[in-house]
């Protein structure tokens, strides 16, 4: 049962990070944006991947989340990342000058964190 766990999990992850290449700058469509400036607070914690993208839409990227130690780190899950807008992919984080929802997710691919940069609800729509 752990092992079919480990597969399904594994398989995910590369289906997502198999997904679309951005190109820079980037700045998603209308709807894509207010997809997800209306949804994001809607996810809670104990959700599965799934449930987001019903919320949210696919992730435009997705990373390994390790623990915050500098030596021997494990990865603790990963991050699903919705990206309204970077201009550009490497640089400063003014340069970057990002909006975007990072979810994290556990080992068993279950919301840990909702957060969101670059952007205040009430404005910016």
């Amino acid at each position: 049962m752990v092992v079919l766990a480990f597969i399904a999990s594994k398989g995910l992850a590369q289906n997502v990070m198999e997904g679309k290449h951005i190109k820079y700058p980037y700045y998603a469509s209308k709807e894509r944006t207010d997809q997800i400036k209306n949804n994001y607070k809607k996810v809670q914690k104990g959700m599965n991947p799934q449930q987001v993208k019903l919320l949210l839409g696919k992730p435009d990227e997705s990373t390994a989340l390790y623990e915050p130690k500098i030596w021997n780190t494990k990865q603790i899950g990963y991050t699903h990342w919705f990206i309204i807008q970077r201009k550009c992919e490497n640089g400063s984080v003014k340069e970057k000058d990002e909006k975007l929802v990072g979810i994290r997710y556990d080992l068993q691919w279950k919301v840990t964190v909702v957060d969101h940069w670059g952007f205040d609800e009430g404005k910016d729509k």
